[in-house]
């Protein structure tokens, strides 16, 4: 399984409502890939989160 196919199958397991270990486990994926924390949750959850500018 390439790391696309992985991540298009964990964003499926998170859209599940109240699945947050789903969640987690795309956000964690994603970070471990190189994505920035406040990225990682932001598309794990759906949410902006704040960056800093720094």
């Amino acid at each position: 399984m390439n790391m696309a196919d992985r991540f298009e199958r964990l964003r499926v397991e998170a859209s599940h409502d109240d699945d947050y270990a789903s969640m987690v486990r795309l956000a964690q994926a994603l970070y471990e890939s190189g994505a920035r924390p406040s990225r990682s949750c932001g598309n794990a959850t759906g949410s902006n989160f704040p960056t800093s500018s720094s």
